[in-house]
């Protein structure tokens, strides 16, 4: 890891993201990182720690969905979208969604 806290405050990557598949994602900030939830799966969370370069460990509820790199897109200083994976067992693909 290059850095220990990322470039941008917190609150800068938290709010709503949306995908024309998937719906919407909701991230907020937390005591020790951000909490992201997903409109179509309710009973589904997961917790985000920083990485480097504007990536978070994505740490699921439901281990099943496993624990990945989830990065985000910063423009302009801006954060723009995110990339969010799961395991191939519940899905293949990973989606980008954006704020």
């Amino acid at each position: 890891m290059d850095t220990e806290e990322p470039a941008l405050p917190l609150s800068a990557y938290a709010g709503t993201y949306r995908n024309g598949i998937y719906g919407t994602v909701t991230i907020k900030t937390a005591d020790d990182g951000l909490n992201v939830t997903f409109e179509h799966h309710p009973n589904l969370s997961a917790e985000l720690d920083y990485m480097d370069n504007d990536t978070f460990r994505m740490t699921y509820s439901n281990q099943s969905y496993g624990i990945f790199p989830t990065k985000f897109t910063v423009t302009n200083g801006k954060v723009t979208s995110v990339d969010i994976k799961a395991s191939d067992f519940v899905e293949y693909d990973s989606y980008v969604f954006t704020k």
